[in-house]
């Protein structure tokens, strides 16, 4: 239905709320609007609601906002309802883009505190006072905060429990105590993860079993892969390098080697053609035909009890390599494994991580961010905001610098199997499909040329394999 020219619009927000579902103080607001709107004979057309959305952030969206706008471009409404005028305004540009909008067709603003006309020249100079007033004061509740967040980072404390979001899956109220059974299933999350599982299937057993996010809602991937990725449950700040002084649900090391784990089943380990989880064999879109160089797939097509299932080329226009698929899985993998044990492979991982110059380099980051931290540590509340920010950055560029000496070098290959160092075939055998091409892939570029002789049996020569060069 459109709203009659001329109607009254009621434009409601709230900043922040600790679940994105609750509209009861907007719905608040609301209805202190229409009792307002209702005592001077307006008729209410159409309600704004931004529920959870900031109007001081420079990147902000307030998609009722906007809407809003539209409608007064439109002239389907002629006067605006407000619980208070910082429910509007939080910014000075919001208000000249009003004032444009609104000065040549008469808008009237109301709220509880008084009514504006926003074609009036007077009514807007008191208008961007207000505006004025309201942009440093939110500019001076967000320099307190930082201020507080440094201070807290200084003694390696969490903020106070009650922040947005509410509390941390795996913890009670105060952000630190280990909460029975959800710590239990986020340790039990990263071991599965680690194993192989997908966070799908862990968030199904977990369902299961009566466990449900901290909303009471059903826990989800998105909010299990956040639980696991939190550096609070690693027990560390939210620079995930300072340690803190609670109890992590599981440490540092485990956080990173899941980050890998992740980042690897999501980026497909930068391979081409990539692996997915849609393949139910080994090899299959990884290795690629020597002739045409499309991904080889298992073909089935006349096989008999004398005939196994093969990897073949699927190109309607080659269709010239076909390989005994028991035996090239075999091969490849026996490949794979003597490079993750192989002792030049070992010394590569150490070589990239850092030769003995960065080794050298590192040891002195690492010597200065412990002096730094010392520093910091001697620190008292007697000392000035500006001494405490002024280390505090100092810092936070000496682990940057620290971070970056760590990486020099280090590739995403790298990256996917240096936890994979020293398996065995067992070990192997044991990770699910998609972890296992996921390792072949990063490690291997693989092409499987025409057999270069006739009869039984499989010849390696036929396999070429090149190291990945990331």
């Amino acid at each position: 239905m459109i709203p009659e020219t001329g109607g009254t619009g009621i434009y409601c927000r709230l900043s922040h709320v600790r679940d994105r579902e609750d509209t009861t103080k907007v719905d608040d607001q609301e209805r202190i609007c229409r009792e307002l709107a209702g005592s001077r004979g307006w008729n209410v057309t159409q309600v704004w609601k931004d529920n959870n959305r900031s109007a001081w952030q420079s990147n902000r969206k307030r998609p009722g906002w906007d809407d809003m706008l539209r409608a007064i471009r439109a002239g389907t409404i002629q006067r605006i309802v407000v619980y208070h005028g910082d429910r509007l305004i939080r910014h000075p540009w919001d208000l000249e883009v009003l004032l444009d909008l609104a000065e040549s067709r008469g808008i009237e603003l109301a709220s509880p505190t008084g009514t504006r006309d926003l074609g009036n020249r007077d009514e807007h100079f008191v208008l961007r006072i207000e505006a004025a007033m309201a942009k440093r004061e939110s500019d001076s509740i967000s320099r307190r905060k930082k201020a507080g967040y440094e201070r807290l980072k200084i003694e390696r404390r969490l903020p106070p429990p009650g922040g947005i979001g509410g509390r941390a899956f795996g913890y009670e109220k105060d952000g630190r105590t280990p909460l029975s059974p959800e710590a239990e299933a986020v340790r039990e999350a990263a071991e599965r993860v680690l194993a192989g599982d997908s966070l799908a299937a862990i968030c199904r057993d977990l369902n299961a079993r009566g466990l449900t996010a901290t909303t009471g809602k059903p826990l989800t991937y998105g909010t299990l892969r956040r639980s696991l990725l939190r550096p609070r449950t690693a027990g560390l700040l939210a620079d995930g390098v300072t340690t803190g002084d609670w109890d992590p649900l599981i440490t540092p090391d485990v956080r990173r080697r899941i980050l890998n784990v992740l980042a690897a089943r999501a980026a497909k380990s930068g391979a081409s053609p990539l692996t997915t989880n849609a393949h139910r064999h080994l090899l299959s879109g990884i290795a690629l035909c020597g002739e045409c160089g499309t991904p080889v797939q298992i073909t089935t097509a006349g096989v008999t009890s004398a005939r196994v299932a093969g990897y073949g080329c699927v190109n309607p226009k080659c269709y010239k390599i076909r390989r005994n698929a028991a035996h090239l899985d075999a091969y490849v993998t026996g490949r794979v494994l003597r490079l993750l044990n192989a002792t030049d492979f070992t010394e590569e991982i150490r070589r990239v991580q850092g030769d003995s110059t960065n080794a050298q380099e590192i040891a002195r980051w690492e010597q200065r961010k412990a002096q730094s931290q010392e520093t910091i540590d001697g620190l008292t509340p007697d000392d000035s905001e500006e001494t405490v920010k002024r280390l505090l950055e100092r810092h936070r560029a000496i682990e940057r610098r620290l971070a970056e000496e760590k990486a020099k070098g280090i590739s995403f290959r790298h990256r996917t199997l240096v936890d994979y160092q020293g398996i065995t075939l067992e070990q192997f055998q044991a990770l699910p499909l998609r972890d296992r091409r996921t390792i072949i892939s990063a490690a291997y570029t693989i092409k499987v040329n025409k057999a270069t002789r006739m009869g039984p049996g499989f010849n390696p020569d036929d396999i070429e394999m090149k190291l990945r060069e990331d």
